[in-house]
């Protein structure tokens, strides 16, 4: 699954976004991988059940005006999922998710 979001930002601007996804995720920021990882069923230890949550986090570098960003999703076993916020949300707006 692809999904994207169009972010624009008042000004330069490093933000955090925390995410959850399953079962495993690459986010780009304008056509740059920021992130790569696998969220599968045991996939952090034994007792992992692959549950999203928001235990991962990367900071985001926006330029001033429309970023794109990106996250492609594929699925293992057991479904997909995706989520994410932003922590400072003083200047952006979110829009285009698809």
């Amino acid at each position: 699954m692809i999904l994207r979001a169009g972010i624009d930002a008042d000004r330069d601007t490093r933000v955090r976004m925390n995410f959850g996804y399953s079962d495993a995720a690459t986010i780009f920021l304008n056509g740059a991988p920021v992130f790569s990882g696998n969220s599968a069923f045991v996939s952090r230890n034994i007792a992992y059940g692959g549950w999203i949550s928001f235990n991962d986090a990367v900071f985001l570098d926006l330029k001033k005006g429309r970023n794109e960003l990106v996250a492609v999703v594929a699925e293992d076993f057991g479904g997909w999922g995706w989520q994410a916020r932003l922590d400072d949300v003083d200047g952006i707006k979110v829009s285009s998710v698809r």
